[in-house]
């Protein structure tokens, strides 16, 4: 049970770290991340089935073609919103929102409804082994490992210059112009760096739920209960909160029955915002206004 909840807490934290990328320099949530996370599932095991290509190949193309869906996504859904006088109020709602509705239409029309199985990586495994009482696969094992060495890669990165500069960003973004920090440039990167780990959440995804059209709404929801239970902009919070709503999923299943899962975590969530708003690691801070 414990390695079943670590599993799947491990995807739901890489879609939470997907949407801490994007607002820690934006102030912004892309509601179009789930269907990015789903794309990069559907179109990693099209390129395997259809193509035949080679598995880190496979892999490589959808995190490209993720990031540049991103990164237009963007361009064309967040950057003339955010420019209009006043930041332009919360209109990337409806134009994310709109981007990711487009996107899990067209994916349904050419794919359909019917899942794909995605294989893990070579020489990788899902066959479960028994270690003592516990039975994990090789391929659980290097999915946790993954997504652990994902949240230190990205807290080495906000320690560099430009990591340094996005966070100026998210702290107060009038200030940092005058300090010469361009927000846009940041952003705009910040979008393709979201795509590139939507894209492995979606990839690691696909050998524990299968690729369908219909990953992409459910793991937007756990992504966005892992990010609030977390603490927004705490890639660390998000892995702890990603692994506790897995874990209450798998108890809930056991306890109760598979159909109560959501309402237990979303209960849970909820009981842990009204105790501590902020989250599991997020921070609170007094500022003039």
């Amino acid at each position: 049970m414990l390695v079943q909840a670590l599993t799947a807490g491990s995807i739901y934290a890489l879609v939470g770290i997907s949407v801490n990328v994007i607002y820690r320099p934006t102030n912004t949530f892309n509601l179009a991340q789930g269907n990015l996370v789903m794309l990069g599932a559907i179109l990693c095991a099209t390129i395997l089935g259809q193509l035949k290509l080679p598995w880190y190949a496979a892999a490589g193309i959808t995190i490209v073609v993720i990031s540049a869906i991103a990164w237009v996504t963007h361009l064309v859904a967040v950057a003339p919103i955010l420019s209009r006088p006043g930041g332009g109020g919360h209109g990337w709602l409806v134009s994310t929102l709109a981007i990711g509705i487009l996107i899990e239409d067209v994916v349904g029309k050419i794919v359909g409804p019917d899942p794909q199985r995605l294989p893990p990586p070579p020489p990788l495994s899902t066959e479960l082994i028994a270690l003592g009482p516990v039975s994990v696969s090789s391929y659980q094992i290097a999915l946790i490992v993954g997504v652990i060495a994902i949240v230190a890669g990205l807290e080495a990165f906000y320690r560099s210059r430009t990591g340094r500069a996005i966070l100026a960003i998210a702290e107060d973004r009038d200030a940092s112009l005058l300090w010469g920090i361009d927000p846009t440039r940041l952003a705009r990167m910040s979008f393709i760096l979201s795509g590139v780990v939507a894209a492995m959440a979606g990839i690691l995804a696909g050998p524990v739920f299968y690729a369908s059209v219909g990953l992409g709404g459910s793991l937007l929801i756990k992504g966005f209960e892992a990010a609030a239970a977390g603490g927004i902009g705490s890639n660390r919070g998000v892995v702890l909160a990603g692994f506790f709503i897995a874990l209450l999923e798998v108890m809930a299943a056991h306890a109760l029955a598979p159909g109560y899962q959501d309402a237990v975590t979303f209960v849970a969530v909820l009981l842990l915002l009204l105790v501590r708003p902020q989250g599991l690691m997020g921070r609170t801070g007094l500022r003039t206004v």
